[in-house]
């Protein structure tokens, strides 16, 4: 992870455009008339906000993602606990499971604060 706190432009440009619904994904494309709008990962039919972060052949991302946004974390000298509950709950969203270990997660947070 680069060492400045600051995100580049395209991660800027990204950033905004997940927030607004407005990334390029398949589902986005087809509303608009394009012909290809499969994952360019793992051909999923349905790519939308969710399967960017979900798509099985992204593993390799999801965790260099998790390993930096942990290692930027402390960077910025964010408690140990708080990495712990930021990057677990990401990880649950990665997972796309409907239930989660958020609950398991913040008992260990508290625990971890005695």
């Amino acid at each position: 992870m680069k060492n400045s706190k600051k995100l580049t432009k395209a991660e800027q440009v990204f950033s905004i455009k997940l927030g607004t619904g407005w990334l390029a994904t398949g589902s986005r494309l087809r509303k608009y008339g394009a012909k290809v709008t499969k994952c360019p990962y793992c051909e999923e039919e349905n790519e939308n906000n969710s399967h960017l972060f979900q798509c099985p052949n992204r593993q390799d991302w999801r965790d260099e993602f998790l390993e930096d946004l942990g290692e930027f974390l402390r960077s910025i000298e964010t408690l140990d606990t708080m990495v712990l509950a930021i990057t677990s709950g990401i990880q649950e969203l990665f997972s796309g499971k409907t239930e989660t270990k958020l609950p398991e997660i913040a008992e260990q947070v508290k625990n971890k604060q005695k």
